[in-house]
């Protein structure tokens, strides 16, 4: 057998075990923030307690991730998304990069190669097309070769000829380090600047007891790292769940007290309230704080109880319940004019309006909440205010929206549009019986 045809058998540097569980992370978290989507938009899933469910979810999405991540760095994977990666794998997992050298042992599945060098995904780059490795800013390590595409000059400096590949440097150990730094050290290829002071650096350090404590340092406060974020990710799956079922029989509580089925709208608020207890036991939850107490998630969720418990007629409960919400998400403007729609129902008319005026502050080109203050400027007789705060709405509106008449294109007319709930335009149309119309 001729040297061209000696089968060469890539051997393996892996990855560390820290960045196989950061990657495992970032894709179980895109993985679920889809299927949170999924379960928000939808109500196939309300027969379901989603909250017992969310301890088997996270390890089936954990699972699912390690799949695709081992999928998409296979022979396979990597030629499927080809177009996007050139035959390289989207992300390093399990593997960092094989070295294709002579003597190395056969491996299971029979890959190999009849030449020495790289082996990345599908691509085999030999030592000899390789002319530079760069370090660059961000921890890469970026291969150039000279053979593909030459190098450009300007201002009598060399621009580094065609990017083959780029592995990230701190997916893989210190230990794995060396023995890459090593190997291409004996290769004797050229380096840049940056990455030959790192090898002095690493090589310096293995020589003193100190440095190799570094070494060791490198490795386990990255993993104690990517263990919280495991932590982390399970807090994160079971209190977004314990929050969509939450809001869930709040939101089914609402439904059941517009169809007047009084039990079952209890029945499911007391739910409700049961899995609100159930997030007050979660002690040590910083994702739970972050939705049940806080900004605008704990605010939706007092709206939800507020709502449901309106429709129930307890209006006095609802709108302490709704005022709690306003108090988390101040500059909300819907929620503030609900919360005046209420408070006038029940009689509060000053009360409604410093909703209103919150409305306004939330939302300055509203046209509904300055509709209301117009009319009650109306129906308290002061029609010199009225129609000046009138003007000033209407100069406002020429000058960000409507512009100069004519305008072009012929028939361009620029429009107010603004989106209004039924339950918004009955409230205006109450207070113009009440107030300017009446008069």
């Amino acid at each position: 057998m001729s040297a061209e045809e000696e089968k060469i058998y890539p051997e393996l540097i892996g990855t560390s075990l820290s960045h196989k569980l950061y990657s495992l992370v970032k894709v179980a978290v895109v993985f679920y923030g889809l299927l949170f989507i999924v379960f928000f938009a939808n109500d196939f899933w309300f027969a379901l307690d989603l909250f017992t469910l969310s301890f088997a979810l996270a390890p089936l999405i954990l699972f699912c991730a390690h799949l695709f991540l081992s999928f998409q760095e296979s022979a396979f994977g990597c030629h499927f998304f080809c177009p996007l990666f050139f035959e390289h794998p989207i992300m390093p997992y399990r593997i960092w990069l094989e070295t294709c050298t002579k003597g190395g042992e056969s491996n299971p599945i029979g890959k190999y190669v009849h030449n020495e060098g790289f082996l990345l995904g599908n691509q085999m780059v030999p030592f000899s097309e390789i002319s530079l490795i760069e370090l660059s800013f961000f921890g890469n390590l970026i291969f150039y070769s000279n053979s593909i595409a030459s190098p450009i000059y300007k201002n009598g400096k060399a621009r580094s000829g065609q990017i083959l590949f780029k592995v990230p440097i701190s997916a893989t150990s210190p230990g794995n380090q060396r023995k890459f730094f090593n190997l291409i050290k004996d290769r004797q290829i050229k380096l840049s600047q940056r990455l030959e002071k790192l090898i002095v650096r690493q090589n310096s350090l293995s020589e003193k007891n100190f440095g190799r404590l570094l070494f060791r340092l490198e490795e386990y406060v990255p993993l104690i790292g990517s263990c919280a974020f495991i932590i982390i990710f399970f807090d994160f799956t079971i209190s977004t769940c314990l929050y969509l079922d939450t809001h869930k029989h709040y939101f089914l509580s609402q439904k059941e007290a517009r169809q007047k089925h009084g039990d079952l709208a209890k029945r499911e608020f007391a739910l409700a309230d049961s899995m609100q207890t159930k997030a007050g036991q979660m002690i040590f939850s910083p994702v739970k704080s972050a939705l049940f107490h806080s900004g605008a998630a704990a605010s939706r969720l007092w709206q939800a109880r507020a709502e449901a418990l309106y429709h129930q007629g307890m209006h006095k409960e609802a709108i302490e319940a709704l005022a709690k919400a306003c108090d988390y998400l101040p500059t909300n403007y819907k929620m503030s004019l609900e919360m005046a729609r209420w408070l006038s129902k029940e009689g509060d008319q000053s009360g409604a309006r410093t909703y209103v005026m919150k409305a306004v502050d939330a939302n300055s080109d509203s046209m509904i909440s300055r509709l209301l203050i117009l009319n009650w400027l109306y129906a308290d007789k002061k029609k010199i205010q009225a129609q000046h705060m009138q003007k000033i709405y209407l100069d406002n509106l020429d000058q960000d929206l409507f512009g100069e008449e004519p305008v072009w294109p012929p028939g361009g007319s620029r429009v107010v549009k603004e989106g209004w709930v039924r339950d918004d335009l009955d409230y205006l149309l109450q207070e113009l019986q009440k107030g300017y119309w009446s008069h």
